[in-house]
């Protein structure tokens, strides 16, 4: 397990040195210009009010995953297999989903910015008809997950 940890903790340490070269670099559109930085508490303290909480949803989700992990490793090899691939599928799905919710807030921010507030009825009503008709056609199951 320790090659695990040491493989993923490398890769993430190469991928975030080479994207701050490459944003100090000057070679991307956005540059980091560090001498127009002024720390604003109040600013930083408002971000970690929103980003604090929002970290307690993927910490509640790998602790769940590793909870169950210990817990089923002593019903056998089969068990814990079949847990670990269902639990992969499911973090394949989080950000797919994710991405269907965060497309869809700056269409209805930018539909009621424009006054058009009746407008973002029938894009959510679409998005929940189309679900529907996936789960009626057995695509995905009442969990929301592909059906096997």
């Amino acid at each position: 397990m320790r090659g695990v940890a040491a493989g993923q903790l490398t890769a993430f340490s190469l991928g975030a040195v080479f994207l701050s070269w490459y944003l100090i670099s000057g070679r991307s559109r956005l540059t980091l210009n560090f001498s127009a930085f002024t720390f604003q508490r109040g600013m930083f303290v408002d971000i970690l009010k929103v980003g604090a909480v929002s970290c307690l949803a993927p910490l509640q989700s790998v602790l769940t995953i590793l909870i169950f992990t210990r817990i089923l490793a002593g019903f056998g090899t089969e068990t814990l297999a079949g847990y670990g691939m269902g639990s992969r599928l499911e973090f394949l799905l989080i950000p797919i989903a994710f991405a269907f919710g965060v497309a869809s807030v700056p269409m209805v921010g930018m539909a009621i910015g424009a006054g058009l507030g009746d407008a973002c009825a029938p894009g959510g009503l679409d998005r929940s008809r189309r679900g529907r008709l996936e789960r009626r056609s057995g695509r995905i199951d009442r969990g929301g997950r592909p059906a096997l």
